[in-house]
């Protein structure tokens, strides 16, 4: 589960139809991404990261180094 995009989701007032719609996306979709069951390509990832208005890096946990 990727916990750092739904809080963030949360903590910015959205909901999952909310996000998706501002995306272009279905909101299975969205759910699929937030749920870690799907890894957006990079054109959804950045769409996501703006209208959540959080790094890219941060809220998909691609930070340098990092190990998952």
């Amino acid at each position: 589960m990727n916990k750092v995009l739904r809080e963030t989701r949360k903590d910015k007032g959205w909901t999952q139809e909310e996000v998706a719609r501002a995306v272009g996306i279905h909101r299975t979709a969205y759910t699929r991404i937030e749920r870690g069951e799907r890894i957006p390509g990079v054109h959804i990832a950045m769409k996501i990261s703006s209208v959540l208005g959080k790094p890219v890096e941060e809220l998909f946990g691609m930070n340098p180094g990092e190990k998952k």
